[in-house]
Parts: C-alpha cells; sequence; structure tokens
C-alpha cells in the first residue's frame, strides 16, 4: 500500500506543479524519453547479465506486494503451536504436518528436527538459507541502484545532444526569440532522468532493502524456534523468548494468543 500510495501522491504534487506552471505540452517530448529509457536500458544491458535485466520487471513488480506487518507476528504465534505439540508429545509429531506447512523455513526445519538433525547443523542449514537470502536481494539492490545512478547520466546526454543541436541552428532555425524555448525542451531530458532515478530506481532499490531484512528476521525467528523445539522447550517459552523480535506494544497480545 505505501508504494502505491508513494507513486501517486508523488505523481499529484509534480503534475500539480508542472501545469501551476503554464501547460505540460513542453514537458511531453518522445526524443528525450527514448535516449534516457533506451540509454539506461543499453547500459544495463552492457553491465549485467540478460537474465537479470528481464528479473527486473519481477523484481519491479514484487514492490507492489506490500509486507503485512502482521506476518512476523503470525509466524510466530504458528512456531509457539508446533512447539507445544512437539512438547505435549514428540518431535516426531511433527511429521505429519510437514505437507500442509505453507513456510519453507518452517518446513525445513520441521524436516530437520524430525530426521533429528544435531542443533549445529540446524544452524548452519539456517545460516546457508539466509546467505541465500542476501545474495538473491543483492541482485535486485544492486540492478536498480545502477539504473539510478545511470539515469541522470543519459538525461545529461539527451541535453547536450538538444544544445548541440540548438546552438548549431543559431542564426537559421533558431532565433532569440526561440532560444529559451528551444533550451526548455532540452533541458527536459535531465528531468526525466531525474524523475527515473529519484523516483523510481532508488526508492525500489531501498524498498528491497527493506524486504531483504524483514525476510531474514522471519528467518531468524523460525532458526530459534527449531532450535527451542529441540530442546524440548514448551510453546509458552518459545513465545516468551522470540517475542522479544516484536515492538514492545505488540507482544501482550500476542502471548495472549498463544496462551488460548
Amino acid at each position: 500500500m505505501s508504494t502505491i500510495v508513494g507513486i501517486i501522491l508523488g505523481l499529484i504534487l509534480i503534475s500539480s506543479s508542472i501545469l501551476s506552471g503554464g501547460g505540460y505540452q513542453i514537458f511531453l517530448n518522445l526524443d528525450a524519453l527514448m535516449i534516457v529509457v533506451g540509454g539506461t536500458l543499453a547500459a544495463t544491458l552492457i553491465s549485467y547479465p540478460f537474465y537479470r535485466v528481464i528479473n527486473f520487471f519481477i523484481l519491479f513488480l514484487k514492490l507492489f506486494k506490500e509486507q503485512s506487518n502482521k506476518q512476523l507476528e503470525l509466524v510466530l504465534i504458528h512456531l509457539a503451536e508446533l512447539g507445544q505439540k512437539a512438547f505435549q508429545d514428540s518431535v516426531f509429531c511433527l511429521e505429519e504436518e510437514i505437507k500442509q506447512e505453507k513456510n519453507y523455513y518452517i518446513r525445513v526445519g520441521m524436516k530437520l528436527l524430525v530426521n533429528d538433525t544435531p542443533t549445529q547443523h540446524i544452524i548452519h542449514r539456517y545460516q546457508s538459507e539466509a546467505d541465500g537470502i542476501r545474495g538473491r536481494h543483492k541482485e535486485g539492490i544492486q540492478l536498480f541502484s545502477f539504473m539510478g545512478r545511470i539515469a541522470p547520466s543519459f538525461g545529461l546526454v539527451g541535453t547536450l545532444i538538444g544544445l548541440i543541436n540548438m546552438l548549431r541552428g543559431i542564426g537559421a532555425t533558431v532565433s532569440p526569440e526561440t532560444l529559451g524555448p528551444s533550451m526548455a525542451v532540452a533541458l527536459v531530458t535531465t528531468l526525466y532522468g531525474a524523475f527515473l532515478a529519484f523516483f523510481i530506481f532508488i526508492p525500489a532499490s531501498e524498498k528491497l532493502k527493506t524486504y531483504s531484512e524483514q525476510e531474514l528476521i522471519i528467518l531468524n525467528v523460525v532458526k530459534d524456534a527449531m532450535i527451542m523445539i529441540k530442546n524440548g522447550e514448551s510453546g509458552r517459552d518459545i513465545g516468551e523468548m522470540l517475542q522479544a523480535y516484536l515492538p514492545e506494544k505488540n507482544r501482550r497480545v500476542v502471548m495472549q494468543k498463544i496462551l488460548k
């Protein structure tokens, strides 16, 4: 939701500023758009493998999938329930829960527990998963960051091309009366480059960093829970320990749900 609200709010404010200045026609230039978008895409293809550039569109759509602030709470409650089942019976009773489990990291942990995997191996497995998360997200973050750096540069290239063409025509097709409007058109490419960089690419990079941090927190919660379940701790003990990952104001509500 925040992504959509941010885009809509930004477009409204920028559009209002453009319209209040006397019209939008001068800000619409197909050649300028082709230079900025085409140049940024070409530089990205040169710098990164083709498959990563294709993944750009998938990553961009992911930005609109808002991470629920309740997700961590739900995972914590679910882990406490699994811990209580294992506490009342044994970790082997979780075997029938594996097929129904939707969370990949919890499913991995349940398999490790059922197979009586040593604690150190469980820690190592989740460390490998954490490294994988960082690696996957780093690719997207780097891609958006690169595009955020390169788009203003191609905006400047377009402006220089426009200025060269404008100055070359002075005395022939360009007169002092048309010099100002012509220069304004040349500067539109710089505006396009800055807009794409600071409104799309750089915010997208920061958003992916946030998603990466959220996923790592959930992974750590699952890892800690699996170790506690293996050590034979109750669902209440698991909940009390893992609530440290939650804001203080949410802890009482979560514990009430665990103790039901």
